[in-house]
């Protein structure tokens, strides 16, 4: 037409129509099917073809029905009545940016030069005539190939590079890659050369047989699962144990990396290529490396995930094939304990290799961890009194030269976990292996798992599961777990420096509880940070007295040693003591308290009374950690200073603090308590003497259930004190 700009021809001076560039590959206005017939003189029909929207009646999910003129092949769809529009989620899964576009340099060196369609496609790397690495950028300035161009081989960008100089090597024409981008492009309709040598491969293949819609509705169910059950990283190795791809493609091997569906889709068809074979020695491999690895005499998690992967329960007709395979597959399954040594032994090297590849190439960046899979026989890691699972962890990591302890704790490598096989014990990060992983770790029986977390002190104490009154009648357990832990992460740890320090010294379970603050047998403040570096300490650690970021001991800053009878080491003491744990760990100061009332009551109380006076002194001050030790040392003169760093390392929990001051020294501290609050408290929008009036209505109607008889006469008395000196001076 002699256009020189297409959007000239898009959008006319008159402004009798305007069409965006973007909009060309997804047409889905009646108005511009007509202008751009009677301009390019093409049916609708033809238009139609010429979009991505003649994909969509394979990859969208739409019924096979003749009224809506489905019975047609999709190159031959009629769109006049009922057409079918590609979604948005399929195009930005399965397409490219509609701006940009991937370019083949042998088909731009054609007499008859364009682009193809296909070559939107995110997972179409490579040209199937030619078989040559498509480019997406220009060889001269690097800058993306737009989708619209005047000169299908110029850069509009910098005007000097030429798309058809770069020209990589061609790919083997019986690659798994290759074979199956050829597969896919014949389930979109796109022939294929039946004289060629590939086509050989791809007849012998399951695949090359199934109808178009089968093939799509296998490839993106697949597809998917293999992207949920795996990382990048496990995809990579799995695709490097098959030797899907050999040394020698090393463009392929700079491609295949990127991008974590690309991997996916190699793996997907090198499955199907040499039927059934390739999926026998996919199955052989994914449950050797397993953990713990699949024998054969009894189920794995390894085992279920693969039926689901490739037994779809809704589709059992039109893929009985490949259930019968993968069932002969485990009716002739012999379970090889040297293969899956080598298996294993062979993962971890080529892990080791990849991720000193990926260092040597960007030494700069971050790179994740390289992943480790654990020995098939493992050392039996007998649990420490009162050791916490992370520390179990730590000590089972050293025993199998884990190079990344830290990394234990997470999903083991080729290993999917449900959420059924979870523990009901403390929360764990998403990430973290579920207990038979764990048992199998450590080797010990998957029901002594809950004696390496605190759930069972709080099960200990009989506690109900709920409580549906609006007051307080008893504690339920759910709301004690909650207050103990109240952090959903558990990756970092607090320590006393003395323990870990010891020979053969490890974390204790109850370290990471709230309202445990020192370490009553040192007699010392519990650390939550390195002294040196001031970072958090990892539960999960090469070396319990070590810190990992600094290579240095963790020890105690120049302090003073905590006073046995202080509220500090009596607190914790008794808070340990409520949870069941002997004087061996919680020690004896607890009876400093004596002879306060608080040593009297049963463990529901005394947890009922902690969260109900931390909740709510903690309201008072928006709590402010300092605000309240100053409170406390107001009280009590053996309280550690208030005036501490910004990054103090050391543990602070000043409401739980406070609690155990009111109640030693009984009820002197307590009345002077009740005093500063009195004077120094004023609730917004609430009159003078409030607070007065809602100590009262704590204890008498929100804790009437719970308060102690002591507790209330305790209160009257202070009353009878605090009103005295008013009346006297009415008078």
């Amino acid at each position: 037409m002699g256009y020189a700009d297409l959007r000239w021809l898009l959008r006319p001076e008159g402004g009798r129509w305007d069409i965006k560039s973007t909009e060309i590959p997804l047409l889905l206005k009646k108005e511009q099917y007509h202008v751009l017939q009677r301009l390019l003189l093409l049916s609708e029909e033809q238009l139609y073809n010429q979009t991505l929207h003649r994909f969509a009646p394979l990859f969208e999910d739409v019924p096979y029905d003749i009224s809506h003129g489905f019975q047609k092949p999709p190159q031959q769809v009629s769109i006049s009545t009922h057409p079918v529009l590609l979604s948005s989620h399929t195009q930005k899964s399965h397409f490219l940016h509609v701006r940009s576009i991937r370019v083949c340099p042998l088909c731009l060196q054609e007499q008859e030069c364009y682009d193809r369609l296909y070559w939107r496609m995110q997972l179409i790397l490579y040209c199937p005539h030619h078989r040559v690495l498509l480019q997406e950028k220009c060889p001269a300035c690097e800058a993306p190939i737009p989708a619209h161009r005047q000169n299908p081989y110029s850069c509009p960008s910098c005007h000097r590079g030429d798309y058809r100089t770069f020209i990589s090597t061609p790919i083997a024409s019986d690659h798994p890659f290759f074979l199956g981008e050829l597969l896919f492009l014949k389930a979109l309709d796109f022939p294929i050369a039946e004289n060629t040598q590939s086509f050989a491969y791809l007849a012998r293949s399951p695949l090359f047989t199934l109808s178009n819609k089968s093939y799509i509705r296998l490839f993106r169910t697949i597809l998917s699962k293999l992207e949920q059950f795996f990382s990048h990283q496990e995809l990579v190795l799995l695709t490097m144990m098959l030797q899907t791809v050999l040394s020698e493609d090393f463009a392929l091997q700079h491609v295949l990396p990127s991008t974590k569906r690309v991997v996916a889709f190699l793996l997907f068809h090198w499955l199907f290529l040499e039927w059934p074979a390739h999926l026998s020695t996919f199955l052989d491999v994914w449950y050797s490396i397993s953990t713990p690895p699949y024998t054969g005499e009894k189920p794995e998690h390894v085992n279920a995930f693969s039926r689901y992967l490739f037994c779809d329960p809704r589709d059992q007709d039109s893929s009985a094939w490949l259930h019968q395979a993968y069932q002969h597959h485990h009716q002739q399954f012999r379970y090889d304990p040297v293969r899956t040594d080598h298996l294993r032994e062979k993962v971890n090297q080529l892990a080791q290799l990849v991720h000193q590849q990926q260092t040597e190439r960007n030494s700069t960046a971050e790179h994740e961890p390289p992943l480790y899979v654990p020995p098939r026989l493992l050392t039996h890691t007998l649990p420490y009194p009162w050791e916490s699972l992370t520390s179990a962890l730590s000590r089972a990591a050293k025993n199998m030269n884990h190079p990344c302890p830290e990394r234990l704790l997470d999903r083991p490598p080729f290993t999917p976990c449900t959420l059924e096989s979870f523990s009901s014990g403390e929360p764990r990060l998403p990430s973290e292996a579920d207990d038979p992983t764990l048992a199998h770790l450590l080797q010990i029986p998957r029901k002594n798992l809950q004696y390496l977390s605190c759930s069972h002190l709080v099960a200990s104490l009989g506690l109900p599961p709920y409580d549906l009154s609006r007051q307080w009648i008893e504690l339920p357990e759910p709301e004690l777990r909650s207050w103990l832990f109240p952090s959903m992460m558990n990756s970092t740890t607090k320590v006393c420096p003395y323990c870990v320090r010891e020979p053969g010294g490890y974390d204790r379970l109850y370290w990471n509880l709230r309202g445990v603050l020192c370490c009553p047998l040192h007699k010392v403040r519990l650390l939550e940070r390195c002294p040196s570096c001031l970072h958090h300490i990892p539960a999960v650690r090469s070396r319990a007295g070590q810190c990992p970021f600094c290579q240095r001991e963790i020890y105690m800053s120049p302090t003073e040693q905590l006073l046995e009878d202080g509220v500090l080491i009596a607190g914790t003491s008794l808070l340990l003591t409520m949870l069941h744990i002997p004087p061996a760990e919680a020690s004896s100061a607890y009876k400093h308290f004596a002879p306060s009332p608080l040593l009297t009551v049963k463990p529901g109380v005394y947890f009922t009374l902690l969260i109900g006076f931390t909740e709510e002194i903690g309201s008072y001050y928006a709590y402010s950690q300092q605000q309240l030790l100053r409170l406390c040392r107001m009280l009590d003169e053996s309280t550690p200073s208030s005036e501490q760093p910004d990054l103090d390392p050391y543990a602070p929990d000043a409401e739980v603090l406070l609690f155990h001051t009111l109640f030693s020294h009984w009820p002197v501290r307590f009345f002077a308590f009740l005093d500063i609050v009195y004077r120094t408290v004023h609730l917004p929008l609430r009159p003078p003497g409030y607070m007065h009036f809602r100590w009262r209505w704590l204890l008498t109607t929100k804790w009437t259930f719970i308060t102690p008889r002591w507790l209330f006469d305790a209160f009257e008395k202070h009353e009878q004190q605090y009103m005295e000196p008013e009346d006297i001076g009415n008078k």
